[in-house]
């Protein structure tokens, strides 16, 4: 990612200085006609040139002020997307942790969905006490009514 956004900031700079350089070509051009055409005319004055050479100063700091501040913008992009990319990449891990959560979630209730049909097919289990207890009840003949059976009374 750091590659990246290094090679963005370095694709800013050449764009920003290829514009600064066109200005500046630009001007040498027509500081070249204006010299090609001051042999016709008159000279220019002393005070003129300086004049013109202090605009020209005002211009080149306005324009390394714009590139400062275009700079500036640019790291500031360039953190914005790094912050960004942390967070994408934190989420990234979230969801790929609860996607395994839900996973074993799904295989926890299959298995738990196949062993509730399963006890439902199978059929009621009666325990042999509980048949024993029901079958030795009041009415045996043998213990006389009281419902206990004592091996004597055989």
């Amino acid at each position: 990612m750091r590659s990246l956004n290094r090679r963005r900031s370095v694709a800013l700079f050449v764009g920003v200085g290829s514009l600064v350089a066109a200005v500046l070509v630009v001007g040498q051009v027509a500081g070249w006609t204006t010299v090609n055409t001051a042999f016709a005319a008159k000279p220019a004055r002393a005070t003129d040139l300086a004049a013109q050479l202090d605009a020209q100063r005002d211009h080149a700091t306005a324009v390394e002020s714009q590139l400062r501040d275009v700079t500036t913008r640019a790291d500031a992009l360039s953190a914005a997307l790094d912050a960004t990319a942390a967070t994408a990449s934190r989420d990234a891990a979230a969801a790929d942790r609860l996607s395994a959560e839900l996973a074993a979630a799904r295989e926890r209730l299959a298995t738990l969905e196949a062993q509730l049909a399963a006890a439902r097919r199978q059929p009621p289990v009666v325990t042999v006490a509980a048949a024993a207890t029901a079958a030795s009840g009041d009415d045996d003949p043998h213990d006389g009514g009281g419902g206990e059976h004592h091996e004597d009374d055989d």
